[in-house]
């Protein structure tokens, strides 16, 4: 979504049926995409499954069964010689170029995701602040409601294992607020207008 508001035509692939993505989706595993289609956009974004380096997997030693996808992923990217962003938690494999927060961008949400950038990106924001927040993980009271404003994704009506059970991963667990792929798709648009003028 942040893509899309910072003027992107936005094309989505996942192995997973994402009913409620609101772009153009394909459904095929990314791994096996055909490089000259790849090649068709004018940048990438990939955002591996984060279950291998998450904190939870990591409690409940589990993370060994799933895939280590980052640096497979790398390797497509690079092959493809788009501009990509590389989007993970903390902790994963993914170079750390860019670390944000919810609460950067003014969210009462506590949510930190890496980014590894091919392209430079400038980033003045504020520091994380963690005085008045919405918890979706902890305490009573929860709800996907509270959920989808903290981090303002509207559009995504299902949170947790319900969703997963049912072989979606498009949750709100596993999203990440428009603001971020916003602050950097508006770097990056800038980036894919210069190199088309240049190309031109």
């Amino acid at each position: 979504m942040g893509y899309y508001q910072a003027g992107f035509d936005v094309v989505g692939v996942d192995k997973n049926p994402q009913p409620h993505y609101p772009f153009a989706f394909i459904q095929m595993d990314v791994m096996t995409i055909d490089q000259r289609f790849l090649r068709s956009f004018d940048a990438a974004h990939a955002s591996p499954p984060c279950q291998r380096y998450s904190v939870a997997s990591n409690f409940h030693g589990n993370s060994e069964s799933h895939p280590d996808l980052v640096d497979p992923t790398r390797a497509m990217l690079e092959a493809a010689g788009l501009p990509y962003v590389i989007e993970n938690v903390v902790g994963a494999p993914n170079r750390p170029d860019l670390t944000l927060c919810g609460t950067m961008f003014g969210l009462r949400i506590i949510k930190h995701r890496q980014f590894e950038c091919s392209f430079p990106v400038f980033a003045l924001l504020p520091s994380c602040d963690h005085a008045d927040v919405y918890d979706p993980w902890h305490g009573e009271g929860r709800t996907a409601d509270q959920f989808r404003a903290a981090q303002d994704t509207p559009w995504i009506p299902m949170a947790g294992g319900a969703s997963r059970k049912k072989g979606v991963t498009g949750d709100l667990f596993n999203a990440i607020p428009p603001a971020f792929t916003r602050f950097i798709g508006e770097q990056l648009a800038a980036l894919v207008e210069q190199r088309n003028r240049i190309a031109a």
